[in-house]
């Protein structure tokens, strides 16, 4: 996992969505997870997340009176674990790989993934899972659709972000136009100069995905930056960092759009789960008010005689 991630993480954020999602999982992903915590019986089980982020899965365990023996957050990024560090039953595992994981054979009870596993080397990943596993285990995981409301938005702001990275004079044009117009004594030929090349590109950059070009943050810094207040000094600061924030989001995007399973690659989890020893118990889509399709869902129990 790259740094990008590890860098989102280091920022507090809670879940992968960051501040769009700031206080946890809602709606039919919360319900999702509460009912299946509330419904376990015995609380002296040993619990994996796999690709925990910053435990938005152990918050919502503990929010439905739910206190495993051990909840282990797994992450292959450098996540940030202050805010669940006094949880004497919640324990993290940065810079851990699920294909390689630090766990006894026959070890855990529940094995539970949010938008995780599928930034894995799925079928390694699924083969340490299997070790892992007692006999009897629950496998629940929630996963990425390659057509949902989730990844399909994202995917238009990542083709746009691609467009604006491209364009390889569009930063340093912001920049000169910030300082030109920052001069007290500046040439107003050589800014107008600036101002239209930089509208050009602008123009071209607007012209289509205009909801990717939103998601992007560009209009939002511009607004920013071309305002008659402000310090030269703190609007190139501005401009630097969104620049590189840009990329890193970038990369996020990438790898989100990568991890997304349509159905047949879905049966082909399913299929391996069952291969592995596992009896499918669930196998859908996760939908908001019925129409708004939020992730692929798939639970399993490891039986009792698959080793």
């Amino acid at each position: 996992m790259g740094k990008h991630w590890s860098d989102f993480w280091q920022q507090g954020h809670l879940t992968s969505f960051g501040c769009d999602l700031s206080a946890n999982y809602y709606g039919p992903l919360k319900e999702l997870w509460l009912n299946f915590f509330s419904a376990i019986k015995s609380q002296n089980i040993q619990v994996l997340d796999i690709g925990s982020g910053n435990g938005p899965l152990a918050k919502l365990a503990t929010e439905a009176n739910f206190f495993p023996k051990a909840f282990h957050c797994v992450d292959a990024a450098m996540i940030e674990t202050s805010h669940l560090n006094h949880r004497k039953n919640v324990f993290f595992y940065p810079n851990t790989q699920a294909e390689t994981l630090p766990f006894e054979d026959n070890s855990m009870d529940v094995v539970v993934s949010q938008f995780g596993i599928e930034y894995s080397d799925i079928q390694k990943a699924l083969l340490e899972i299997n070790r892992v596993c007692k006999p009897r285990a629950i496998v629940k995981f929630v996963i990425h659709s390659t057509h949902s409301s989730i990844v399909e938005p994202n995917s238009k702001i990542l083709d746009k972000i691609e467009e604006i990275m491209n364009e390889e004079n569009l930063f340093g044009l912001i920049e000169a136009l910030v300082r030109a117009k920052s001069d007290n004594d500046f040439d107003m030929r050589y800014t107008e100069k600036i101002r239209l090349e930089l509208n050009t590109i602008l123009s071209r950059i607007s012209a289509s995905n205009h909801a990717g070009l939103y998601g992007s943050g560009l209009p939002v810094l511009l607004k920013a930056i071309f305002t008659r207040e402000g310090v030269v000094e703190v609007k190139l600061k501005k401009i630097e960092t969104f620049a590189k924030e840009m990329e890193a989001q970038f990369r996020r995007l990438t790898e989100l759009k990568l991890a997304s399973r349509n159905e047949l690659q879905i049966q082909e989890i399913s299929n391996r789960l069952q291969g592995l020893g596992f009896l499918s118990k669930d196998y859908s889509i996760v939908k908001h008010n019925k129409e708004e399709v939020l992730g692929w869902h798939i639970t399993a129990e490891k039986t009792e005689d698959s080793g």
